[in-house]
């Protein structure tokens, strides 16, 4: 949403003329706001635009850009003041940034403990599950060659916060490189390279965006499901979930824990987080 309301003062920067300051108030306000909620995202995504900004308008960004930083600071810094009205300030702090950033690369050096490798056998059904995920994680590399394979044009400035907003959350997820979170950081990548795949005048890349999205759509019925097949529903001390198969584990778990008993779940498994 941010992007989008941020294009519409881009269209009118491309053309040489003022924006409107109520559009970049808005779009700096929704960065604030994603911010609230995941904030390596939002910061990344305002600071892209904000570079957009200073690379098409030069001379004459100072106006923007101080309305952009101020209205996005505004907004981002606002949970901190109820925080601080609240003196619960700096366990806010510790908790959200001074923490992660000494612990946070130590305690995410262990892989989640589904590595793709570990089930893949060379099948048919397999591979085509298989082509998403490799997408996700070569699409960085791959998206730059495809836009100019197919022609110039999807380097001009009118691209440009695409381009810097699509790199911006993608190096927002690399804290932790694992296929959930490269997967979260490239949504904007993926509408990238499919409108190159369309637009770009090459039968082999319409090709390989039909088969890509031929794949993609497999995962997701594959997923669903999985989802439906959680169809047994068993009682916990939280209350009931669904389940697939046995529930070995939540018996073992109400067998010898207490409520509020620290429990080491491997591989990743977040329902535990609510048991």
């Amino acid at each position: 949403a941010a992007l989008a309301v941020f294009l519409v003062a881009w269209d009118e920067m491309t053309k040489g003329e003022r924006p409107q300051v109520w559009v970049l108030i808005l779009a700096a306000a929704l960065c604030g706001v994603a911010t609230w909620m995941i904030q390596q995202k939002g910061f990344c995504l305002a600071a892209g635009l904000g570079v957009s900004m200073v690379c098409l308008l030069r001379a004459r960004m100072l106006k923007p850009l101080v309305i952009f930083v101020g209205s996005y600071s505004l907004v981002a810094l606002l949970p901190f003041a109820v925080f601080a009205a609240k003196h619960a300030l700096p366990d806010v702090l510790f908790a959200n940034y001074i923490w992660p950033m000494m612990s946070y690369s130590e305690i995410n050096a262990a892989p989640y403990g589904f590595p793709i490798w570990d089930n893949y056998r060379f099948s048919t059904l397999e591979t085509v599950y298989l082509m998403p995920y490799l997408l996700v994680a070569a699409l960085p590399f791959v998206l730059p060659l495809a836009a100019w394979w197919t022609g110039r044009q999807w380097f001009r400035m009118a691209m440009l916060p695409y381009w810097v907003g699509a790199y911006a959350l993608w190096f927002a997820e690399l804290h932790r490189l694992d296929m959930g979170h490269l997967r979260n950081g490239v949504v904007l990548m993926a509408v990238l390279f499919y409108s190159i795949c369309e637009a770009g005048g090459s039968d082999w890349l319409r090709r390989t965006g039909l088969v890509l999205t031929m794949c993609t759509i497999v995962v997701a019925t594959v997923s669903c499901w999985a989802s439906f097949a959680c169809n047994q529903k068993l009682e916990t001390r939280r209350g009931g979930t669904y389940v697939r198969g046995n529930s070995e584990v939540f018996a073992f778990l109400d067998a010898h824990t207490l409520a509020g008993d620290d429990v080491f779940v491997y591989p990743y498994q977040p329902i535990f987080y609510f048991m």
